[in-house]
């Protein structure tokens, strides 16, 4: 059964444990508390790995992570009130207390970002309640519960309010302790099992996501073909699956390894590549290959929605480390995207679709539209135009002849030239700096078709 955690305040579990007869048969809950909101990170970095997804108690704990992570490891959303949540409440409170003006009221979780639950179109900015801020990027700061009861009391003895309402049931007591009249207002069971659900079908997509078919294309670099050199082909190529066969086996990695031609081929999926490739910044295949083998290898890997699409962009990304003379790899995705050489410092990523206008290029200058969206991703990379020569083999993974070629077709086309002489030493030749304008271009070019 689907297991998902959920990191709440303590004294908000009993509220959240109502819907577990309402979905028992889907998934389990496993409860992962917190007392101080300084314990939200360490719980989510040890226990997260242990579920198919995380949900937290409120908005506070799931915006304060996502600041830090901009993106979670596993599928996660958060319980909240929605706004048939909230005017259930708020019309209850104004049946109770006939007199109760709204307009002296605080409700501590009403921003911009929710729009308010709709109370300033209805309401107007004259009679709208008390609120703690309009950003929400305002709230999200580990100080969060002390600012914002200070905010209660601070209106209560100014005599502002006559009333407080929250959603963070570790404010009561505090609250209580003043004798300021408030109430806590939960999400109702109807909205927590909406945000099971909604849950659920992330980690449904996650998996289909996950379980995409991912294909490698590993082959020995400057493989010959002739007859004289067969039998050192065949020896270095059982060496090599040796060699994928331990990796598999140390790593517990479930690969279907086939030979071809050129190499060999490894069936996985997108999950295990996120894995081995520490999400796509390195190839921990190519470092275990390279410490083991004698020789050089090349490796390419592809995603795909289909076999034959993953093989094809495995072929595509092999394709890419024939031009570097070390032990590269290189990834190239569903949509084309084109990421490496992976663990190094220079690793691009660019489209492998062709731009009509990069074709334009392309012809005028004889430079081939590989290296023409390399040098783009690279001034998108340093952010800057302004490159040397030597800076730019670096990245292209080609000699500094090549690009003193690559450069000298587009300066005579227009394309780039010398910005200024650049000498670090007292003694050798200077280093030219070239600016390289292909980006204008393509943006005056693009500008000036769409008018």
């Amino acid at each position: 059964m689907i297991q998902i955690g959920v990191i709440a305040p303590s004294n908000s579990i009993e509220s959240i444990k109502k819907i577990e007869p309402l979905i028992n048969d889907r998934c389990e809950l496993v409860y992962l508390p917190y007392s101080n909101t300084t314990e939200i990170k360490e719980i989510y970095l040890q226990k997260y790995k242990f579920f198919k997804g995380i949900i937290f108690g409120g908005l506070f704990p799931f915006t304060l992570l996502k600041k830090e992570f901009r993106d979670f490891h596993i599928p996660a959303a958060y319980f909240d009130i929605n706004e048939k949540d909230f005017y259930k409440s708020l019309s209850k409170l104004l049946i109770l207390n006939h007199n109760l003006d709204i307009s002296r009221i605080l409700i501590d979780f009403i921003h911009k970002e929710n729009n308010f639950l709709g109370l300033k179109q209805l309401l107007g900015n004259k009679k709208l309640p008390y609120y703690y801020c309009d950003n929400l990027e305002d709230l999200m700061t580990l100080s969060l519960y002390d600012n914002l009861f200070i905010r209660h009391l601070t209106l209560w003895e100014q005599g502002k309010v006559d009333l407080t309402i929250t959603r963070t049931p570790a404010l009561s007591n505090k609250l209580e302790q003043y004798s300021i009249n408030h109430v806590v207002m939960y999400p109702s069971e109807e909205s927590m099992l909406e945000k099971i659900n909604q849950l659920l079908k992330e980690i449904d997509l996650q998996h289909l996501i996950e379980n995409r078919v991912v294909i490698g294309n590993i082959t020995i670099k400057n493989l010959e073909t002739n007859q004289s050199v067969f039998k050192d082909i065949e020896f270095k190529k059982i060496m090599l699956n040796k060699s994928l066969l331990e990796y598999s086996e140390q790593e517990n990695r479930s690969f279907i390894i086939q030979t071809n031609h050129l190499g060999f081929e490894i069936i996985t999926t997108y999950r295990d590549l996120k894995e081995f490739t520490k999400d796509f910044t390195c190839c921990l295949i190519l470092n275990y290959l390279s410490k083991e083998l004698p020789f050089k290898v090349n490796s390419g890997w592809g995603i795909g929605n289909t076999i034959y699409e993953a093989r094809t962009n495995a072929e595509i990304a092999n394709r890419q480390t024939i031009e570097n003379n070390s032990n590269v790899s290189y990834i190239v995705t569903e949509n084309e995207q084109i990421i490496g050489p992976l663990g190094e410092e220079m690793w691009l990523n660019f489209s492998n679709t062709m731009d009509p206008y990069i074709a334009k290029i392309s012809k005028q200058t004889g430079v081939s539209t590989l290296h023409i969206q390399k040098i783009l991703a690279v001034i998108s990379k340093v952010s800057t135009n302004e490159l040397s020569a030597e800076d730019l083999a670096n990245y292209l993974g080609v000699t500094l002849r090549s690009v003193y070629r690559i450069l000298s077709k587009l300066e005579i086309n227009g394309y780039a030239k010398v910005q200024f002489l650049q000498q670090k030493k007292l003694r050798g030749r200077p280093k030219k700096i070239y600016k390289i304008t292909l980006g204008q271009v393509l943006n005056n070019d693009k500008n000036g078709d769409s008018n």
